[in-house]
């Protein structure tokens, strides 16, 4: 299958807050796909389209397009030389500066800057996710990555435009994202998903000069074969949980992955000290994997989301109990223990910390006589 190549930048347009920090103290930047995402269910969306939406649609197109287009029925990303120049432009902090020294070159120093930043647009900043030698920072080649998860969030983003679009009756619109959905789910079918492992993985680009390679052929022996929670997170659109046997089989994977500890889902099997590596767990991609497992309709895949979120909820809790504050990720090998890793102590607070338990409570609720405390 021949596709161009995809770059895994991303771009966050100006406007609302969806804030990660303990305190809402700014007013600037805004995931689009998470306001699109929840904007569908959470508002009234009658009233969310006639405040606006006809204002916001041309930003959210615009958003997206910087992210990707489809061309040929294929994932894409065109020429992107100026949007990394501006936005990815060099190191911020005396830490990229301190490991870059390693490197050889100013040309290689400014790869790994790019690329370092890229890993922080993920979120995942950092991890042996991104790395090509786990121990080493300095092989971070994120731009190298095609990432299950951020083609998952494009996904989404498609078809919540395609929702919206129809809403206020832009029908070019509508059949323009609903095919680029479409075309994106045949990609991620083919591109990421492995039977054998039941999991849909990330794929490394083979060429090191993929930004000169117009067509690109993909092949499987480039899926990167470790287990990572993003591996799951595909099953939170409905696209990808209707074939039973195929929701059977990622259940059951998860469940031998080594991802599933005594407090929750590890985000990988490797303990490397960065912070988004084995042991931490963090809320936000803990309850994508819970609601997609959760929505799928079978018996088992519905038993395991509630055992992952009553874990999760009690670890928080005894955490909360012990120190009177919630935190951001958690060491998920130890019930009520906070995270640790990177180069700054768990933060407290906080936002997602406290809306993910808020919404497992609200889903799966907590009978009186399941025991809260640690055993």
């Amino acid at each position: 299958m021949n596709v161009i190549k995809v770059e895994t930048c991303t771009y966050i347009n100006k406007g609302p807050v969806i804030t990660t920090t303990p305190l809402v103290i700014f007013l600037e930047r805004v995931q689009e796909s998470a306001l699109r995402t929840y904007g569908q269910k959470g508002f009234d969306t009658k009233l969310f389209v006639d405040m606006s939406l006809r204002h916001d649609l041309s930003e959210t197109i615009e958003a997206f397009n910087k992210l990707s287009r489809t061309v040929n029925g294929s994932i894409s990303v065109n020429d992107l030389d100026g949007f990394i120049g501006k936005y990815l432009g060099g190191p911020d902090e005396d830490l990229d500066k301190k490991t870059a020294s390693k490197l050889p070159n100013i040309c290689e120093k400014r790869e790994f800057y790019r690329d370092l930043a890229s890993a922080a647009e993920s979120g995942w900043d950092f991890s042996s996710r991104w790395m090509r030698n786990e121990s080493d920072l300095t092989t971070t080649t994120t731009t190298s990555i095609v990432p299950v998860d951020l083609n998952k969030f494009l996904l989404k983003m498609e078809l919540d435009i395609a929702f919206l679009a129809n809403i206020i009756g832009e029908s070019s619109l509508v059949a323009r994202f609903t095919e680029a959905s479409q075309n994106r789910e045949k990609a991620m079918n083919s591109i990421f998903w492995n039977a054998e492992m039941g999991q849909w993985l990330d794929y490394w680009l083979a060429n090191s000069n993929t930004s000169e390679v117009d067509i690109y052929k993909w092949e499987d022996l480039h899926q990167n074969k470790k287990s990572f929670a993003s591996n799951f997170v595909p099953l939170w659109t409905e696209l990808f949980r209707s074939d039973k046997i195929t929701t059977q089989k990622v259940v059951q994977s998860l469940r031998s992955s080594g991802l599933l500890q005594p407090a929750g889902i590890a985000m990988t099997l490797s303990n490397t000290g960065q912070q988004w590596d084995f042991p931490n767990g963090w809320p936000p991609l803990k309850h994508i994997i819970i609601e997609g497992f959760a929505r799928s309709g079978l018996e088992e895949a519905r038993a395991l989301p509630k055992d992952i979120a009553v874990r999760w909820i009690r670890t928080n809790y005894v955490a909360y109990k012990k120190t009177g504050a919630m935190y951001e990720k958690y060491d998920v090998t130890k019930c009520g223990a906070a995270g640790g890793g990177g180069v700054y102590v768990a933060q407290t607070g906080f936002g997602w910390a406290n809306g993910v338990v808020l919404a497992l409570l609200e889903e799966f609720g907590w009978p009186e006589d399941l025991k809260i405390d640690c055993y």
